[in-house]
């Protein structure tokens, strides 16, 4: 999967960026799959989040 693909479809990545005020790009993609950047920061509070919707 591409960073491209994983920015546009993962719900969790996308719920990360809105947390951390950052646009969900292929980029922050990259860091966020690396475990790095502003949204990974965010990733375990829009996981209970995006469990919580479930």
């Amino acid at each position: 999967m591409t960073n491209a693909i994983f920015a546009r479809d993962n719900a969790v990545f996308r719920r990360a960026c809105s947390l951390a005020g950052v646009p969900p790009t292929k980029r922050q993609a990259s860091k966020f799959r690396g475990d790095r950047g502003r949204a990974f920061a965010k990733k375990a509070a829009a996981v209970r989040l995006v469990e919580a919707r479930r």
